[in-house]
């Protein structure tokens, strides 16, 4: 056996017999090459293998009781160092221990293990032979080689990519981590084995982190998805950096999740540029809406897509009455017919970048003014469509001064040309959510490079940039919710509750008065009785509705909230006199992102009432609606006790 000499009891004459052929036949089928010796160094057996893997063509009947010292020195060429085969057999008989798969290397380049055993018969251990067994490994040790060499290029790429990798076990065991995740080889080659709790440890650091990378890695696991997530860091500088993580779960063929690579990826510089850009957007919006002239841009149907806050001034129409609406509908029929064909050469002749024409309007007083008005092309955010900015500069002042006022009049035109190239530039940005946050920076950046920038004047514009960044971030607090009901983990804490005093609670914070001064009063019908339900929920489902009561319900009566307390459950009824919603439309509402068609600019996204009929289901309760185009709408939401 392996590890153990050739113990060889010794039996009668016919046992004897027996076993030789037993032995005989065993090492002749072992699969190796065997040779067995006596103690004086003649050949007691050697099988065909043994025969073929040293060149040996004496048939091995032949060869029994020859001096195995010959064989040897006969095959010593075979071997890669031929000068000391024979010197290193003779060793290895003389201190008679075992040996175990000793490589060695012959000259054609095949690679042999070889073992020695010393033959021992009786209870004497007394050596009475030497078996030798040489085993052919060529193909495994170059397979090894070939697995290690491999091993070491992955590792040298792994070591130069980027990003800080590692790959983990099943239990978050550390297998692998390039340097980019490590950078000291000690502390890389400690690590394998551990996890990120060993980690922290280790950095006297807690493990928020390591729970957190947990949590994730787990998600990981369970989903068989790559799992992303951010994570931040501040230095003794107290710099910012970010850096985007992932958990990749490789799958083998058995569908099992066999490793996880994880990854992280240094976002610092795409973080600094966001907050870059939505400076430059709050600066250009706000640079828009301060202009003293009309800036409108039309779509290649000429509708309008946008107008600044003097246009309403001008055409005493607001934004949300123009945008949508032909161009034609603000200028008498005379007047459009050349603004009609400017519009339709500045979209198709490219050899012209502007045009400019001066006409007349009549004012909201009923009086006549001068305008020019300056046409440009730019392309959408996809490049494909035209868009036309214009610019409507009011002249009076001009036409019935030109002479005295030639030089502002000048001065003027080349403002305007460098207003329009601008416009060009940032125009398609002002189509994006972050277009107002951007203008007010960008504003707060061209201030602070005067001398004395009044506190006033920068206080306004941090104060837009507050609400605008307040408004994205309500979107965002949504969003997160509504992905915290897809993935069900909005727990649902029941406690009973005084709903009048909650409702009341609500409309004074919130309603009385509402942004536009009207009040809301709540109207109590029935037995009133404490219920119980989650009061996040309820809060969020009474200020959805009464906001969109409210909300779609511009310069008509206040809605009317009523609240009934049945024999088996409790309702609230909001009623509104606003725009309605279509028929056909009430069925889609509480669908992600989907509002009604007539909502126009009105704000909203159409997530609201996904998160009520969620809140609401999870009382266990049921919503109705019913509308009426023009008329108004109600809500009933009624819950169980």
């Amino acid at each position: 056996m392996k590890g153990h000499s050739s113990h060889i009891e010794k039996p009668s004459s016919n046992e004897n017999l027996n076993n030789i052929q037993m032995l005989s036949f065993m090492l002749k089928n072992i699969g190796v090459a065997a040779m067995l010796e006596t103690l004086e160094r003649t050949i007691e057996f050697v099988n065909d293998d043994f025969c073929s893997l040293f060149n040996i063509v004496i048939p091995t009947a032949d060869i029994i009781g020859l001096e195995s010292k010959e064989i040897f020195r006969a095959s010593a060429y075979l071997f890669k160092n031929d000068a000391t085969v024979n010197s290193r057999i003779e060793k290895i008989i003389k201190q008679k221990n075992i040996i175990d798969k000793e490589v060695v290397e012959l000259a054609d380049g095949r690679i042999l293990e070889r073992d020695y055993k010393p033959v021992i018969v009786g209870q004497d251990n007394v050596v009475s032979g030497h078996l030798w067994i040489y085993r052919d490994v060529s193909v495994q040790k170059k397979m090894e080689s070939s697995n290690q060499s491999q091993q070491i290029f992955y590792q040298k790429v792994l070591n130069n990519i980027p990003a800080d990798i590692a790959i983990f076990d099943k239990e978050q065991k550390y297998i692998f981590v390039n340097r980019l995740g490590v950078t000291k080889d000690v502390m890389r080659d400690w690590l394998v084995g551990k996890d990120d709790f060993d980690y922290f440890l280790s950095k006297n650091k807690g493990f928020e982190r390591a729970i957190t990378r947990r949590n994730y890695f787990d998600q990981a696991i369970a989903s068989r998805q790559v799992v992303q997530f951010e994570e931040k860091d501040v230095n003794a500088k107290g710099i910012e950096s970010s850096t985007l993580r992932h958990f990749y779960p490789y799958i083998n063929e058995d569908k099992e999740v066999e490793f996880v690579v994880g990854y992280g990826v240094n976002i610092s510089k795409i973080r600094q540029n966001e907050k870059l850009l939505i400076r430059s957007l709050e600066t250009y919006q706000n640079l828009i809406h301060n202009l003293d002239e009309v800036v409108f841009i039309v779509d290649k149907n000429n509708k309008l897509q946008y107008v600044n806050p003097l246009w309403e001034k001008v055409f005493n129409k607001s934004y949300y009455e123009s945008v949508g609406n032909p161009l034609n509908d603000y200028f008498s029929p005379e007047i459009f017919v050349s603004i009609s064909k400017d519009l339709e050469q500045i979209k198709t002749d490219f050899s012209i970048d502007k045009i400019k024409r001066e006409i007349k309007l009549e004012s909201v007083d009923g009086s006549i003014r001068h305008y020019n008005y300056y046409l440009s092309r730019f392309y959408g955010i996809l490049k494909e469509e035209v868009m036309i900015s214009g610019f409507v500069v009011d002249i009076t002042d001009q036409v019935y001064a030109r002479e005295e006022l030639l030089k502002i009049l000048q001065k003027e035109r080349m403002l305007s040309d460098m207003k329009t190239v601008f416009v060009n530039m940032v125009s398609h940005e002002l189509r994006t959510p972050l277009s107002i946050i951007q203008s007010s920076a960008e504003i707060l950046e061209l201030l602070y490079q005067q001398e004395n920038p009044s506190k006033e004047t920068l206080e306004s514009y941090t104060f837009r940039i507050v609400d605008e960044v307040s408004n994205l971030k309500e979107l965002m607090d949504e969003l997160l919710l509504i992905s915290r009901i897809e993935t069900d983990k909005l727990q649902f804490n029941a406690n009973e509750i005084d709903i009048i005093s909650f409702i009341d609670e609500i409309l004074k914070n919130n309603y009385n008065p509402w942004k536009d001064g009207r009040d809301l009063m709540l109207e109590v019908r029935g037995n009133v009785q404490t219920v119980k339900g989650d009061r996040f929920m309820l809060k969020h489902i009474i200020n959805n509705i009464l906001d969109n009561a409210f909300k779609y319900s511009p310069n008509q009566s206040s809605p009317i909230l009523r609240l009934f307390f049945g024999h088996d459950s409790w309702s609230l009824v909001c009623r509104d006199f606003g725009i309605g919603i279509p028929e056909d439309e009430i069925k889609t509402l509480g669908s992600s992102f989907k509002r009604g068609s007539n909502a126009g600019f009105i704000p909203g996204t159409g997530l609201g009432l996904v998160v009520v009929n969620y809140f609401v289901e999870k009382h266990k309760g049921h919503v109705q609606y019913q509308s009426s185009l023009g008329k108004g709408t109600f809500v009933r939401i009624s819950f169980p006790y």
